[in-house]
């Protein structure tokens, strides 16, 4: 009501500059040093701190730790350490494609994992169940799909339709001998309840569980 019996009149100067600085490092994180520019601050360090939302500043460490998260799995798959699920050839080609696979010196690895992840912005979601790629393949995802439709520009899971059994089989999902107690669990957790050939969900469950296990010691 304030705005718009003033008709915009009641917004300052320096809001309008925040709001500015705050829209244009929502969509473009490398426009910090123009704007930092542009306002004549003495650093970026002004800018960032004084005209980006706080809120927005834990959510880039966030992804910073994310990012970093997903470099550390890159850097340990270069040990060929056996990954397998729907998405575990598309991480195989990854690493020769970007010739990850042939260097030895771990620190010049890291380097250039590092440059690969952040130009590409691949993040990878981790979980005790597995790993979630939808990075690197948005129009794979199951989540996203039931939940009206995948895209490009949908690169995060939904949290709302997702589910365990949905992830297991989604083509953006990952397994690792990280994840094998989560599955052994899950097949006690069901066991019971399967034995009861009328109870679907419980027969269903029980047998995708195994059949992850089964998986698991196959090709460790």
């Amino acid at each position: 009501m304030r705005y718009r019996q003033s008709r915009g009149g009641c917004i300052r100067t320096h809001q309008g500059r925040k709001t500015f600085a705050d829209y244009c490092l929502k969509t473009r994180k490398s426009s910090l040093s123009a704007l930092s520019f542009h306002y004549g601050h003495l650093n970026e360090s002004i800018t960032y701190k004084g005209y980006y939302e706080p809120i927005q500043r834990l959510a880039d460490e966030v992804d910073s730790l994310a990012h970093s998260a997903t470099v550390d799995f890159f850097v340990s798959r270069s040990e060929r350490k056996v990954v397998f699920g729907n998405m575990a050839a598309a991480v195989d080609r990854f690493l020769t494609d970007a010739k990850l696979d042939s260097i030895q010196d771990i620190g010049v690895l890291r380097t250039k994992v590092k440059e690969v992840v952040y130009a590409h912005d691949i993040r990878i979601f981790f979980n005790d169940f597995g790993n979630c790629f939808i990075s690197a393949a948005p129009l794979e995802s199951r989540c996203q799909q039931a939940a009206g439709g995948a895209s490009w520009m949908l690169r995060k899971p939904n949290y709302k339709t997702r589910s365990i059994t949905m992830c297991a089989g989604c083509n953006c999902f990952v397994f690792d001998s990280t994840h094998l107690p989560y599955w052994e669990r899950r097949v006690e957790d069901w066991g019971e309840a399967a034995k009861d050939p009328t109870n679907r969900v419980a027969v269903s469950r029980h047998a995708q569980a195994m059949a992850v296990v089964r998986w698991f010691k196959k090709n460790r």
